[in-house]
């Protein structure tokens, strides 16, 4: 590895540890929702359980249109040492969310399975962030309802998805997401959540009876990327 190689890639490591240092509200993502490919494009998505459990994904994305740069990406797909330790500030982060949650609720919210993945798409390099949370959402007789913490001081300049379980139908949602595909709902960048509230409700032949105590899930992600500037650029 040349000199300028294995400056971009130190370079690289460093904004891998800094963006989650950096966290503070879920904010991925760019561009028009339907002008790119989802499987490349940033983004928070929450998919949501029958039992208000969510599966919480992180997408991040780099512009790889150099060899420098994707030689630098190939250094953290191979780095076993450095992908535990992002995976173990987002788990770090993802815990002060859920204890947080907690507080506010009175609901035991826990977060598991934490993992972290890496892949290339043509000359995009991406990495996903992935988290399971309990109890993110209340459920009560066959009713999801999510709120917290889209309707209140929730902030995204990025795309943001939730998709209810299969056996369930959204049965009102607010504000209206700009799209709605097989039980997914999609906001784009710089969409407003004040009064954010999702209901779904499970389909009379799918005999959910799930039920939880009383409180609304809240959850955070990723918030933004330091050293903007520096060799690898977000798309």
């Amino acid at each position: 590895m040349n000199t300028s190689t294995a400056l971009t890639s130190a370079r690289l490591r460093s904004v891998a540890l800094a963006l989650l240092v950096t966290i503070s509200v879920i904010g991925i993502g760019a561009g028009s929702v339907a002008a790119q490919d989802t499987s490349t494009q940033p983004g928070v998505t929450v998919d949501i359980h029958e039992t208000g459990t969510a599966d919480v994904t992180v997408r991040l994305t780099y512009d790889l249109s150099s060899t420098t740069e994707q030689t630098a990406f190939e250094s953290i797909q191979t780095d076993e040492q450095l992908q535990n330790e992002i995976k173990t500030r987002f788990a770090d982060r993802m815990i002060g969310v859920a204890n947080a949650t907690a507080d506010r609720t009175g609901r035991d919210v826990t977060v598991s399975d934490v993992q972290i993945t890496l892949d290339m798409v043509d000359s995009t390099g991406i990495i996903e962030l992935t988290a399971t949370l309990e109890k993110l959402a209340r459920v009560d007789d066959g009713q999801i309802r999510l709120t917290e913490p889209f309707s209140s001081e929730f902030q995204s300049d990025k795309r943001v998805q939730v998709t209810v379980p299969d056996s369930y139908e959204v049965a009102s949602v607010s504000p209206e997401p700009d799209d709605r595909s097989d039980g997914t709902l999609t906001w784009s960048a710089n969409s407003s959540f004040d009064g954010f509230e999702l209901v779904a409700t499970a389909d009379s032949t799918s005999g959910t009876t799930e039920t939880s105590t009383p409180g609304m899930g809240i959850l955070a992600g990723i918030g933004g990327i330091a050293g903007a500037s520096l060799i690898l650029r977000r798309r």
